[in-house]
């Protein structure tokens, strides 16, 4: 069909194109507020696509990897965890998925501080191993946290919509 061409479609047809327009926008909003708040720790997002009735490609799912691997020292565990919680509910609608990050963070989060307060001999009876112990069970518990949560080589956490 010549470029100049015009298809007329159905309003059934025209419903379903604005609808694939809105999750387009919405699932490149999303990921972007995860690579923005996940800095260098977020990698590049990948998208599904659906195509339209008008021939076109629309994002109608996407995930950004991030590197929610634990560092050597706890200090710096805990500034990363924070970065990755912050990149995980980064978007006003985070998914399952990313709470299960966030959740998977906190957790990482207190056992590096329970590590540092051990370390500094400032272990108090606040029991923060057991609390990290208790988040990382829970989010261990959650929907799909064993399938959908798995780190994968080279690429880290996934946040998805």
């Amino acid at each position: 069909m010549p470029s100049g061409d015009t298809v007329t479609l159905s309003e059934a047809a025209q419903q379903q194109l604005r609808a694939l327009k809105q999750a387009d926008r919405t699932v490149r909003q999303h990921e972007a507020a995860h690579q923005a708040a996940g800095g260098s720790h977020a990698g590049g997002a990948s998208f599904t696509y659906t195509r339209g009735p008008d021939g076109k490609s629309y994002a109608t799912a996407g995930e950004v990897p991030i590197d929610a691997s634990r560092e050597a020292d706890p200090a710096a565990t805990i500034d990363k965890m924070e970065q990755v919680k912050a990149a995980a509910l980064a978007p006003a609608d985070p998914s399952p998925q990313d709470l299960r990050v966030a959740t998977q963070a906190d957790a990482a989060r207190q056992q590096a501080q329970s590590e540092q307060r051990r370390a500094t001999g400032t272990a108090g009876a606040d029991g923060g191993a057991m609390r990290a112990l208790a988040a990382y069970g829970a989010a261990q518990a959650l929907p799909g946290a064993g399938a959908g949560f798995a780190q994968r080589p080279g690429q880290g956490t996934m946040l998805t919509v």
